[in-house]
């Protein structure tokens, strides 16, 4: 993540979901115009919350590409 950072790549918040145990963060990725395929579109943090609402699991998700998933549909 840190060359993602270092490569001018940035996250801006777009969906936020909270609960006890589970907090989950929907980012979009905004690659910096010299290298617009740097990192996918978006991600997702899916945090596990402890009693004290402290995250101590994290995950990162990326969508899968729009063509991936349209080779799944059946005609």
């Amino acid at each position: 993540m840190e060359c993602d950072l270092e490569a001018g790549v940035r996250q801006r918040l777009a969906h936020a979901v909270a609960g006890r145990s589970l907090a989950v963060w929907e980012m979009d990725l905004l690659n910096p115009v010299e290298d617009p395929d740097h990192c996918p579109p978006s991600v997702a943090w899916v945090m596990t919350l402890d009693g004290a609402g402290r995250p101590y699991r994290l995950r990162l998700l990326h969508p899968r590409p729009v063509a991936a998933l349209q080779a799944l549909t059946p005609v």
